[in-house]
């Protein structure tokens, strides 16, 4: 299945995947799952699921303190 992820405001990668998490996507562009939130179709859910939508995208988390 092809699936592709869009950073919010930034790039947008496609995969080939068969049985990843988005977890394996993130390390795949580098990106450390601290660092964003996923969604699909809106909803946010969780790093460790599997990749079974077409369309995901990555929304940067910003904090501070």
């Amino acid at each position: 299945m092809k699936a592709t992820l869009s950073i919010v405001g930034g790039d947008t990668h496609e995969f080939d995947v068969s049985n990843q998490t988005y977890v394996d996507l993130l390390r795949d562009i580098g990106i450390s799952p601290n660092e964003v939130v996923i969604l699909v179709d809106g909803i946010p859910i969780p790093h460790d699921s599997p990749v079974t939508a077409a369309h995901s995208k990555l929304l940067t988390v910003l904090s501070g303190g």
